[in-house]
């Protein structure tokens, strides 16, 4: 049995249950990321706080904007110097910040992660075509074809 990000919890109840036959992998805390993971995860929680990250963020758009790229892009030199002035003057932008963080507010709030859980139960009805790169997670997704690879 494997488990990561929001099933953790969920596999350790499991694993007690059945301890005899479960093989422990890891005994960190649940609660508590290796400093890799949560240099690349820290933002889902966040994010999701209410007003928190304005008041921190706001004013410091450029400074927030360079750590996060150079921390979590896999590529950080892809993103020049143009690039970066662009990505400040839209997340400056009256409002921007609000837009961007509502995205998490939603999705991971228990309405946003019910609705989830219910698309998750339901395979798509039409085709789907994933593209991603070398740390994508479309080469892990579960919408593959049987007849390709």
């Amino acid at each position: 049995m494997v488990a990561s990000k929001q099933r953790t919890m969920k596999f350790e109840q499991v694993a007690k249950h059945f301890r005899q036959n479960v093989a422990p992998l890891s005994a960190s805390h649940p609660g508590i990321p290796s400093a890799e993971v949560n240099v690349k995860t820290w933002h889902f929680a966040f994010n999701r706080l209410d007003d928190l990250p304005e008041i921190l963020i706001l004013g410091r758009e450029r400074e927030f904007l360079t750590w996060l790229f150079h921390a979590k892009a896999a590529k950080p030199w892809a993103i020049g110097p143009a690039d970066l002035d662009e990505y400040v003057r839209v997340l400056a932008a009256p409002g921007a910040m609000r837009a961007a963080l509502s995205y998490y507010r939603t999705a991971f709030s228990p309405e946003g992660l019910a609705q989830s859980r219910d698309r998750a139960e339901r395979k798509p009805t039409m085709p789907v075509l994933a593209f991603g790169a070398e740390r994508s997670l479309a080469l892990k997704c579960p919408l593959r074809s049987s007849e390709g690879p």
